[in-house]
């Protein structure tokens, strides 16, 4: 039988008490670059609520194939600008998915 890979959530680290300063920090990141993220009917939005945000990152995961192997899967358009925004430690996984 072939290996067994695991699958975690990676919007469950976004949920902590820093992970309400990282949402402050990337909704002032938003409007100083002028950038908006889509809201739930996909029209752009400039000031889109905490909670829009955490949605954003909800279908990304992380899928672990070996202990040296691990890739980052369902990362799409808008959330990738969202961790760019966050700054260059998050970069890494913008430029995985």
């Amino acid at each position: 039988m072939g290996r067994m890979q695991t699958v975690t959530p990676m919007s469950r680290s976004f949920v902590s008490p820093t992970g309400t300063a990282a949402c402050a920090y990337l909704l002032e990141a938003l409007q100083h670059s002028q950038q908006t993220c889509p809201d739930q009917k996909g029209k752009p939005n400039p000031r889109p609520t905490a909670r829009r945000v955490f949605q954003s990152f909800i279908d990304i995961s992380v899928l672990h194939v070996s202990s040296l192997k691990s890739f980052v899967v369902g990362l799409t358009t808008a959330p990738k600008a969202l961790l760019t925004l966050l700054g260059d430690r998050y970069v890494t996984f913008a430029n995985s998915g």
